[in-house]
């Protein structure tokens, strides 16, 4: 949400993220695909990194549904207040 984009293991659900230009998601016994990945970016210019990270906001903001992350949150709160420890 940052603007940030981000390295990830292939196991999260969060994918294609190379064709988002949100990041990478990658194998993690491939050392060699996260530093090439760390090489990329450093190599970027200003406006091609603007882009990855303009782009990486875009996609974290389509896979947040706030509506839901705030009737969980309010309900999370509801359940911590009704119960007893």
């Amino acid at each position: 949400m940052a603007g940030c984009p981000v390295l990830l293991s292939d196991q999260t659900p969060w994918r294609n993220l190379r064709e988002r230009k949100a990041g990478f998601d990658l194998p993690l016994d491939r050392h060699d695909l996260f530093r090439e990945s760390i090489e990329l970016f450093a190599a970027m210019d200003e406006n091609e990194f603007k882009t990855w990270s303009d782009s990486s906001r875009l996609y974290a903001q389509s896979r947040i549904n706030v509506d839901a992350l705030l009737t969980e949150t309010r309900n999370m709160f509801a359940m911590a207040t009704t119960t007893s420890f």
